[in-house]
């Protein structure tokens, strides 16, 4: 008992001695130097110490955002939406490693709130960030006219990439009124390269009659992604497995920060299920039900390793799988063919059309042999008459002999045939 009040004596003789020498930052600053950033800087600026690290911690809250933070320089930047005023406060803490022993007390700063009228400021901004084919991306806002703003209020848009702020050109107007509610900044005007740090929104306006007021936000890009469905989404079958495959949708943000669901709608059973998978591709195996006749959609999921909230993009055209279908239809197509096969064999064979068709060869009226034994000019000669039958076979089907002068010898060959065959008449 005695050594747990030793100890904490030497703290507090520790912490008073600290008190005296850990004191505030004075003289601190708060500006605004670009739209939806505030900049704080402090004095005296003490960033080592002999035996402990010295860090600033920074409060920052607005009626839309708090945030702390620690930082080892004597200035400190943020990006937050600035029209209804922003409170800093800054102290010095004594650090050993990765626990804060001390802190100084805290001074503070403010910020007031954009000028103008009270209700004249336009209200429910969003914006939306789509992503193309081409991986270039664009961003659209919509807003509505605040309720005491003037019908000749002007708002205009005003956009920041990194330090660098432009204005939107391509305004839409509401209906039936003068008052611009929307705007679109074609993706040719978005750095791709920052895309996915942050942007910031500025709609300010003006009037002849009131002061408009000004509305800022501060999007990180992921969370204003308009997803897009997968694409290329097809279905084959290889051994005995039924594989469906997608594409990624077209976005800058990494493969791993997607998910995708798959629906199955089993039309015999009238049921359905939702699957999910980390890839491209689902692998329906052997041991599965088998996909018969059912419809498949699927969709990306974008999860919380990227962004705040999970987020879902758009299904997929419904793809039709109809494997019993296609297959009844190959055997019906096969049934029919031996089915009209046999009925024209047997009509073929019933009404003896088959020899109308395909006539028989007519035989010549003499034959060949009798021809050369019989003409005075070859009698007593040997022919072979295997080689006459290969040269009419040859020259033609049909031949007439007119008075060939041949000098033909005992042994004929196919030469011989042919010198014989030099005065025939095709």
């Amino acid at each position: 008992m005695s050594g747990m009040l030793r100890n904490i004596l030497i703290l507090s003789c520790f912490r008073l001695f600290a008190s005296d020498e850990l004191r505030p930052p004075k003289e601190i600053q708060i500006i605004s130097p670009i739209i939806g950033e505030v900049q704080l800087s402090w004095k005296p600026c003490v960033t080592n110490h002999s035996t402990y690290i010295i860090k600033y911690r920074i409060n920052i809250s607005s009626p839309e955002l708090n945030q702390q933070y620690y930082t080892l320089h004597c200035e400190s930047s943020t990006s937050l939406a600035l029209h209804r005023g922003v409170h800093a406060e800054v102290a010095t803490t004594w650090w050993n490693e990765e626990s804060e022993l001390f802190s100084s007390s805290s001074v503070s700063a403010e910020l007031p709130p954009l000028p103008g009228d009270e209700g004249t400021a336009a209200k429910n901004l969003s914006c939306q960030i789509h992503t193309e084919k081409s991986l270039n991306i664009s961003l659209t806002c919509n807003w509505t006219a605040g309720e005491m703003a003037p019908l000749d209020t002007e708002y205009y848009m005003y956009y920041r990439q990194y330090r660098k702020t432009e204005q939107c050109l391509d305004y839409v107007l509401e209906r039936g009124g003068q008052r611009r509610v929307a705007c679109h900044v074609p993706s040719s005007n978005i750095n791709i390269l920052i895309a996915y740090k942050e942007v910031v929104v500025l709609i300010s306006g003006t009037s002849r009659s009131r002061k408009i007021q000004s509305i800022e936000h501060v999007y990180m890009i992921p969370d204003i992604e308009v997803l897009n469905p997968p694409w290329n989404v097809s279905f084959r079958e290889e051994n005995r497995n039924q594989i469906l495959v997608w594409k990624k949708p077209y976005s800058l943000l990494s493969d791993i920060c997607f998910q995708y669901e798959i629906q199955t709608l089993d039309l015999w059973k009238n049921t359905d299920k939702i699957e999910t998978v980390s890839g491209t591709i689902l692998v329906n195996g052997p041991l599965q039900e088998t996909w018969k006749k059912h419809v498949l959609r699927v969709r990306a999921v974008l999860t919380s390793l990227c962004v705040d909230k999970v987020m879902y993009s758009a299904w997929t055209e419904p793809l039709h799988i109809d494997t019993v279908s296609s297959r009844m239809y190959i055997l019906a197509a096969c049934v029919c063919l031996i089915v009209a096969g046999l009925v024209f064999i047997y009509i073929c064979l019933r009404f003896h059309i088959c020899g109308q068709i395909f006539p028989p060869v007519p035989k010549p009226k003499n034959e060949l042999k009798e021809i050369f034994l019989n003409d005075p000019h070859i009698t007593g000669l040997t022919v072979n008459v295997s080689y006459v039958y290969l040269c009419v076979i040859l020259f033609g089907v049909k031949m007439t002999f007119i008075e060939p002068q041949l000098t033909m010898r005992k042994k004929t060959t196919p030469a011989h045939c042919f010198s014989a065959l030099i005065g025939l008449n095709v």
